[in-house]
């Protein structure tokens, strides 16, 4: 293979790359060459749909095949039991199912580019796109709103704040707020001529002044950006609704970008609502990402579709090495254990690589040994630690010449977009271990702009969609546990907004720059089955509260979505 095969000087991932003259926008058809800096409309056309044919609900198709649904994580009183018996309990038998004929049609999005400038033509564009783009999911147009006649139907939720809320500020986007008053708004008269209920007039006016306060930010304008942003803040944490809460985080956000670019300190964060700081995030994290799996759909339906992708693919192999690159508690292959248990195997080898959190690494390793036993399965758990990925060699894993190599990558190459030697390190790593497959599962948004106003936006919708699942799956009892979950998005979009340059650790792609990105390097799309499709399906039919949860494809992948504005995306992928 040529050297020059790896070479990353056609790479720029902070760049910018777009066509422009005196400020004017350009749009232009062909594709970027910097992978990783800004796709700005790449995330507009398919915000909330893909394709103009929506994929049809899994759960409504005449399956032949026959599978047994999976259960849920332990209530959170056992959540960070380190028992051995908490696997047994994580998952019903998982049963995986046979292919059949093709069903769904390889439906390619199209994608321009565009340049911007500080809440400029092309960025009221993205704002307005968005809003064109759930309107067109929900199927209904922003005016027809007032006319709905159902008191219960009136409330509008989330997604609809944001949209028409997004369609205000574009409407009105040339209107001056020199002076700014709360009670003299820009926006009023036309908001408060929907005849929604007055919770949803107010929710509107808040987005619509967090909107106001970004632009003011974008022009330095701190200040006037300050006055809104304080009058944002009006009620108690606790007390808040989903739309209110997003706000709350943003309204931090912003407050803390805006002492950053004045030169304060900025002040500690508060990650889970209740004055949780730095020592604590890993805890808070961990704790999130448990109770994100038991209450939300979209662990499950990627852990399910992703396993039954991975059988499919090892096909004969008795003897199957699986290397993950980001462990976790390993639920995935207590589904895997499940699903071969019915096959001859010599031996089941899990290498789970890390550059932190040695000792909870190798606790899973302790707890997966332990179920394989139960299940008289051949297992062997190794460690690969590192200092950083550039470390990582073939020759760390020890594969045998009868091994079959599958890759797991869930949620890890988005955190090696800064640090691109360590991403062109593993790739060539994973070049020369050649496995039958790798999975890979990544957070679907664009928040790698290095314009703020474009991150903002994205970040926007992205989290406004995370809030009202929360809202929808997590009931009253689970307050404490959605308050710590919200807290971690908290810190998450802080980061988003208020960090620049090396510090923005925090730099997510769509599925279209991963898909370009690998077939650069060799690789070729796998397409995922029906009976992928099919495990995730019985996932977003376990509860009524998932229903809302939406199965799309791209190409010949996967993008898992609330109410059709995508958040997950699932891909497969092996060498030519």
């Amino acid at each position: 293979m040529p050297k020059e095969f790896f070479n990353y000087s056609s790479f720029d991932f902070d760049g910018v790359g777009r066509e422009h003259q005196e400020g004017e926008v350009v749009i232009t058809e062909e594709k970027q060459d910097c992978l990783f800096g800004i796709q700005e409309n790449s995330c507009c056309p398919g915000y909330g749909i893909y394709q103009e044919k929506r994929m049809e609900n899994l759960s409504n198709q005449n399956w032949q095949q026959q599978a047994q649904p999976l259960s849920s994580l332990p209530d959170s009183s056992s959540i960070y039991c380190t028992d051995d018996s908490i696997f047994n309990s994580f998952f019903l038998p998982f049963q995986p199912v046979q292919e059949t004929s093709n069903y769904y049609q390889n439906d390619q999005p199209t994608f321009c580019k565009e340049e911007q400038q500080p809440f400029s033509s092309s960025s009221l564009k993205l704002l307005n796109d968005y809003s064109i783009e759930l309107k067109r999911l929900k199927g209904e147009n922003v005016d027809d709103l007032s006319k709905k006649t159902n008191g219960e139907d009136r409330k509008l939720s989330t997604e609809d704040i944001l949209r028409v809320a997004g369609k205000f500020y574009v409407q009105n986007s040339t209107t001056k707020i020199d002076n700014f008053s709360p009670f003299s708004h820009p926006y009023g008269s036309s908001i408060f001529g929907l005849g929604l209920f007055e919770r949803d007039k107010h929710d509107l006016q808040l987005v619509c002044d967090l909107l106001s306060a970004a632009e003011k930010v974008s022009y330095h304008q701190y200040d006037q950006a300050s006055k809104i942003l304080d009058a944002c803040q009006w009620v108690d944490y606790k007390m808040k609704n989903p739309i209110q809460r997003l706000v709350s985080c943003f309204v931090e956000a912003l407050h803390d970008k805006i002492n950053h670019e004045i030169g304060n300190k900025i002040r500690p964060k508060q990650y889970d609502g209740k004055g949780c700081h730095d020592l604590n995030l890993r805890w808070s994290q961990d704790y999130a990402h448990l109770v994100c799996h038991k209450e939300l759909p979209f662990s499950q339906i990627m852990q399910c579709a992703g396993v039954q992708a991975i059988i499919e693919n090892v096909g004969s192999g008795n003897k199957i090495h699986l290397i993950d690159l980001e462990i976790r508690v390993g639920a995935q292959w207590i589904i895997m254990m499940q699903a071969l248990q019915n096959r001859s195997i010599e031996l089941l080898k899990i290498t789970a690589v890390g550059i932190r959190n040695k000792n909870k690494i190798e606790e899973t390793g302790k707890r997966l040994t332990s179920f394989a036993k139960s299940m008289n399965l051949p297992f062997i758990f190794k460690v690969v630690f590192l200092s950083d990925m550039n470390e990582l060699r073939k020759e760390l894993f020890d594969v045998k010449n009868d091994e079959v190599v599958a890759i797991y990558c869930s949620y890890i190459l988005r955190t090696m977009i800064p640090t691109p030697t360590c991403l062109e390190n593993l790739m060539r790593v994973v070049r020369k271990l050649n496995p039958s497959i790798m999975v890979v599962n990544e957070i679907e948004a664009n928040q790698n702009s290095p314009l703020y106003v474009s991150r903002f936006i994205e970040a926007l919708f992205f989290y406004g969609a995370f809030f009202d699942c929360l809202n929808t799956c997590m009931n009253d009892k689970n307050h404490s546990s959605r308050e710590k979950i919200e807290g971690v998005f908290r810190h998450s979009i802080n980061y988003i907004i208020t960090r620049e340059g090396p510090e923005r650790i925090i730099r997510n792609v769509k599925l279209d720059v991963w898909r370009e990105f690998f077939t650069r390097f060799g690789m070729t799309e796998i397409e995922l089955s029906e009976s992928s499709l099919y495990q995730a399906s019985l996932i977003v039919n376990k509860r009524e509260s998932w229903r809302s949860c939406t199965l799309d494809r791209n190409g010949t992948s996967l993008i898992v979505g609330w109410k059709g504005s995508p958040l997950h995306s699932l891909s497969t992928w092996k060498f030519c």
